[in-house]
Parts: C-alpha cells; structure tokens; sequence
C-alpha cells in the first residue's frame, strides 16, 4: 500500500525482458490452482503503471501521471497470438505476457493525463470491439480504471516496445448502427475482391511476402481469416510464393487462425503488402458495356421483321 521508490519505463521494461524476478514468475506459472498461483503472485513487486503516488497507493495521493495506461486481457485461449495481434494496434506502445501467463498486457499512451478514467472506459471499448472480445472473460479488465492499480512484474523476453506508436485520445466511441444482412455480404464480397486482386499481384511479382513463415505469415493468415474459409485459397497463395511452402503446414496455420485471431478485418494484410512496395489499391469496377451507336438491340429495343419476297 506504500510505495517504497520511483523507477523508471526503461527500468520496467528490461527487467520484464531480461527477467529479474524470472524464478518467482516460474513459481506463478507452474501452480496448479488459482489460490497457489495468486499466493505466487502476491511475492513478486509491483509497479503503477499510471504515476507516483504518496504517501499511499491510493487514487487521491496520485503526484504525477505518466500518460500511460495498462489494460489486461486475462484468460486468452492464445495470449501468445493475442500478443502478436495487440503489437500491430496503433495505440499499443507496451505489450508482454502477464505473470500467470494465461493473458497479456498492453500499455498505452494517452493524450490527456487529466481523464484518466474516461479515457480508459473509451479505449476499453476500442479494444473489445476491435478485437472481438466478446465473452464475458476476455473482455478488458475494468479494474484497470484506477489510476493506482498496481501491476506485478512478468517476465517476457520478447516484450514488445515502439514509442512512437499513436497517443490515444477519447474518440466518445459508440455502438455502431448494425448493417443489414445484405450489407454485410458486400463488404464481404468487396473485400475479397480487393485481396485476390493484391494476391494476383504478388503473384504476378513472384513477391514473397512471408518472411521465412515468420511474424509476418501469422499475421497474414490472421488478417485473412477474417473472410472465413473463403480466405484459406488467399492464403495458400500467398503461402506458396515461399520456397518452404507446404499445403499441410499452412492448412494447420489457418486453421488455427480461424480460431485465435481477433482481427475483424483484413486491413493488417495489405498493410504488410503495402510495407514490400506492393500495390495495395482497390481493383477499378467494370464500367457497364455501353451500347453502340444505332444499334437499339444493345439498348433492349427490338424492331418488327418483315418478310420480303
């Protein structure tokens, strides 16, 4: 309840990736039940990821804000995919596994240090829907709305870091009026449409866009599971510019995407299309077929025939 010093991100960020309270996260992710993993817990030191506080950890004796905000995605089928998704967010600066490594993390930074509260429940919002987060468990953590809410140490060698990434301001996010059946079918077809016309280049190129079956082809299967079994062709394609292509292999990867990716568009594909200096522009629609001059048959008229002799 009393904070004993002031660190710095730079100080968070390489203990999590270097692991200097490696053994005691061990010791969390090995129990078997949720009262042992949360007495491991309890071990490990914290940090308020949201600013100092004196002379308790209480939201009124918050001195200073740091502009950032964590957020905790808990009981992920994959934290990993998760993870992997989270980092392509414009918004998310930090991302790691959390200590019991069953979620993950992300931290952003915020425009408007005085709203705190309001802008969490406004990212919030960005995040589950973004994301798909619907259930009732993988939903954002709302807890995280205290600006005093501490956040134990984890250990993640691959902890993700760009500073550079969009500082996010409240956008009064509101549901979206709900698009008729016959609207969503075509966008469906407007999105496919646009990607076998970026797959055809890629093609046309022999451009292989999957990074040795990297980071970025699981991305790619996730982006394009958005379009349902209908992308799984698209991603073979794709797939099969590289030399290790294999059919299994890949049919397992989107598989897999089919049920760990939170993505709900295909956005993140043409954005790693565009990054190889691809063409990413939607295909031009056919013009309808005009009809010749003085010809009335094109234009659905039809004259009476008479018989000569």
């Amino acid at each position: 309840m009393f904070p004993t010093k002031t660190v710095t991100l730079d100080q968070v960020i390489q203990w999590t990736r270097e692991g200097k309270y490696a053994d005691q996260v061990a010791d969390v992710r090995k129990a078997q039940s949720k009262p042992e993993k949360d007495f491991f817990k309890k071990q490990l030191p914290f940090v308020t990821w949201s600013g100092t506080f004196a002379p308790q950890r209480l939201e009124q004796h918050q001195q200073t804000h740091s502009g950032y905000i964590v957020f905790d995605f808990d009981h992920n089928p994959d934290p990993q995919a998760l993870k992997l998704q989270l980092q392509t967010d414009p918004y998310v600066t930090i991302c790691f596994i959390s200590p019991s490594g069953e979620g993950v993390k992300a931290v952003v930074a915020i425009k408007d240090k005085t709203k705190h509260r309001e802008t969490f429940a406004d990212c919030a919002y960005y995040f589950n829907n973004v994301y798909r987060l619907t259930a009732k468990e993988e939903k954002v953590d709302v807890s995280g709305s205290d600006p005093s809410r501490a956040c134990f140490i984890s250990h993640d060698p691959e902890i993700y870091y760009d500073p550079t990434k969009k500082l996010y301001a409240i956008q009064n996010l509101a549901p979206p009026k709900p698009k008729t059946e016959r609207q969503l079918a075509q966008d469906a077809d407007d999105t496919e449409k646009h990607v076998a016309a970026v797959v055809e280049r890629l093609e046309h190129h022999s451009m292989d866009i999957c990074n040795d079956y990297g980071t970025e082809w699981l991305l790619i299967a996730f982006s394009l599971c958005t379009l349902g079994e209908n992308g799984r062709q698209y991603f073979h394609r794709v797939s099969a510019l590289n030399a290790k292509y294999n059919e299994a292999d890949a049919d397992k990867k989107f598989d897999n995407a089919l049920h760990t990716s939170r993505f709900t568009t295909a956005s993140k594909f043409f954005s790693i299309c565009k990054d190889y200096g691809v063409d990413v522009s939607r295909p031009k629609k056919e013009a309808p077929a005009k009809a010749a001059k003085g010809d009335n048959t094109a234009a659905g008229k039809t004259d009476n025939v008479t018989g000569g002799g």
